[in-house]
Parts: C-alpha cells; structure tokens; sequence
C-alpha cells in the first residue's frame, strides 16, 4: 500500500475494517470490566445479555471482515450502535452514556 494513490473504496474498506478492529478490542476490555463488576455486585441481568449479543456480533464481523462487503460491514456499525444507544436508554434513562456514539452514525452511513 505505500507508495499508491488509494482509491475511495480502498479508504473506505480501511476505515471500516479498522473501525471492526477498535469496536472488538475496545468492546473486549470493556465487556471484561463491566462483567467483572457486575459479577462482584451480584448484578448480572439482561443489560449484560444485550452486551454480549452486540459483543458477538462485532467479533463474528471483525472475524470474517476480508470476505463481506464494505456495504455490510457499515451497516453491522450502525445497527451495533443503534442496539447499544437504544438498549443503554432503556436501562439507565437520562444518564446513559452511549448516547455519544450516535453522533458516529452519519459516518457509517455515508460509507454506504
């Protein structure tokens, strides 16, 4: 890749598939603590079933990455950050966190 004038389907599939690899480590670490905690506290309910749904998900995408479409790959993004929004609202109201990552949705969607 060094050297060559990249072309828009290029940028865009390194930036999806780059995306891929940040949501599931982040995702990874994160998921850890959350559960660590929430294991300690006696907390583990259904907010934790969601995670590991959207957890999956995002591992099963990054895994077979080189094989689906960019087209795909984006709309996996907005579905995972629709389903997180959504479900992180319906637990903690007013003072959910995810609502940030909405903003990212316009940048998927152009993509695609």
């Amino acid at each position: 890749m060094k050297g060559t004038i990249s072309t828009i389907e290029e940028i865009k599939e390194q930036v999806i598939n780059t995306s891929l690899l940040v949501i599931s480590i982040a995702g990874i670490l994160t998921y850890l603590v959350s559960f660590i905690s929430k294991f300690t506290n006696h907390s583990i309910g259904i907010s934790l079933i969601f995670d590991s749904i959207a957890l999956v998900s995002a591992l099963i995408v990054t895994n077979m990455r080189k094989r689906l479409s960019n087209q795909f790959k984006a709309q996996i993004v907005v579905v995972l950050i629709l389903f997180l929004s959504l479900s992180d609202a319906f637990f903690y109201g007013l003072f959910a966190t995810s609502r940030i990552y909405m903003v990212m949705i316009p940048l998927y969607t152009i993509i695609y």
